[in-house]
């Protein structure tokens, strides 16, 4: 974590960052309307219990605050990141240690890959455990076996989707996405 970020526990401290961030603004560049600094954090509210600042404007259906800058729309923390820290590297993400997708308390940031992210996922409990993969999930329907049939089958042309997945007694949606490997990634 860059060391301009300071643990903030009373809204005066918050009111203190609002204001550097506002000092740290894009190079200077001329802004029509409210600041994006007061967009993000002026938005927020303090979640006492758990140190998060809840962004109160739009959010995405994942939960993601959100706002339009520069003519598009962008996620509230990865622009509040480079707002406070500077440009973000291609194939980065602003996580969330907290695992509030509309926190934009910048403690509770870190940059990392998907990867990285997704580990982070499935180390706290949040994500699907990588180990019920295929045959390993209690509920599959489908073989590796059986999933490469059809698709060895479907290549040749010889039936649908639909006739698969009949055949197997799945729905045409699961073998669809067996076949175009959606599901089944690996095999």
């Amino acid at each position: 974590m860059p060391s301009a970020v300071v643990k903030t526990k009373t809204k005066k401290e918050f009111r203190d960052l609002l204001a550097l961030s506002c000092d740290l603004c894009r190079n200077g560049r001329p802004r029509s309307g409210q600041s994006a600094e007061r967009r993000i954090w002026g938005r927020a509210t303090a979640n006492t219990e758990t140190g998060c600042w809840e962004y109160q404007g739009n959010r995405n259906k994942a939960g993601y605050g959100t706002l339009h800058f520069e003519g598009k729309s962008v996620l509230a923390s990865r622009l509040g990141w480079e707002i406070l820290f500077g440009p973000i590297d291609r194939g980065l993400l602003v996580c969330h240690t907290c695992d509030n997708p509309c926190c934009v308390n910048p403690q509770h940031w870190f940059l990392g890959t998907h990867q990285q992210n997704r580990e982070d996922a499935v180390q706290k409990g949040r994500a699907k455990n990588p180990s019920f993969l295929g045959t390993k999930n209690p509920a599959a329907k489908l073989t590796e076996g059986k999933v490469r049939e059809a698709r060895r089958v479907f290549a040749l042309g010889d039936t649908t989707i639909s006739g698969l997945a009949a055949r197997y007694g799945v729905k045409r949606e699961s073998m669809r996405d067996a076949i175009r490997g959606k599901n089944w990634r690996w095999l």
